[in-house]
């Protein structure tokens, strides 16, 4: 599981936020703060990948948390010449409101519509960066993985086609095999001889008494062929 976390700001440099891909899942973690100062939690967010359509990085200056920190620090420097930690105090806390203030956000849009945005340390630029990389990593792969199954089907589909003509061209043959030799034969013979029987029968009655019976048995064969066909 490939696992990414950064620091949201210098205030609570403690709280961490986090990117982990696990199966299917990006899975995104965000810390919840009250006045960039006190801890409130944490937001969580599970997308599914084949749902992320694109991820991009922006760097973003807050002006007013940038305006507010200048003013917190020339207050601090005040403050600090009548001798008083309060003034110190300010100044840090102004110099680290102005660090805050600059900021690089890594923005997740998914196929619906909805965005997720995490905001990352002006410090952290380089993790936003990786982190944008490996999700276009995991858009590219899905994308691979859905032509090559496209692919495959199509195949498979062109084969089953395939598969199903020959099929019904064997079945067409059997079907419509020409009829057999011995019947064409039987009707070729039939026709040749019908037409010649009076002159069989002439010859039958000039003939003797054992040359007449063959000859009426080939008469008799030719007789049975015409009727069966």
């Amino acid at each position: 599981m490939e696992k990414i976390r950064f620091m949201t700001s210098l205030l609570t440099f403690y709280l961490k936020g986090e990117i982990a891909v696990e199966q299917n899942f990006l899975k995104l973690r965000r810390p919840n703060t009250i006045l960039t100062l006190i801890p409130l939690g944490c937001r969580k967010y599970n997308i599914p990948i084949n749902q992320i359509s694109s991820v991009g990085t922006n760097f973003k200056l807050l002006f007013k948390n940038f305006l507010t920190g200048i003013l917190e620090i020339i207050g601090g420097f005040i403050i600090m010449g009548s001798v008083s930690p309060i003034g110190i105090l300010l100044s840090i806390l102004g110099f680290f409101t102005v660090i805050n203030s600059f900021q690089t956000e890594l923005e997740i849009s998914s196929t619906s519509g909805t965005e997720y945005t995490l905001f990352f340390l002006i410090f952290e630029k380089k993790k936003a960066m990786a982190a944008e990389q490996m999700i276009n990593n995991m858009i590219g792969f899905r994308m691979d993985d859905t032509n090559v199954r496209m692919q495959t089907e199509n195949q498979t589909a062109a084969l089953n086609s395939a598969q199903a003509a020959n099929t019904q061209a064997i079945i067409n043959d059997k079907f419509q095999q020409p009829k057999p030799l011995t019947a064409h034969f039987s009707q070729k013979c039939a026709s040749l001889f019908l037409g010649r029987r009076v002159c069989f029968l002439s010859v039958v009655e000039k003939a003797n008494s054992c040359e007449r019976h063959r000859y009426a048995v080939f008469v008799a064969y030719l007789n049975d062929i015409i009727i069966a066909d």
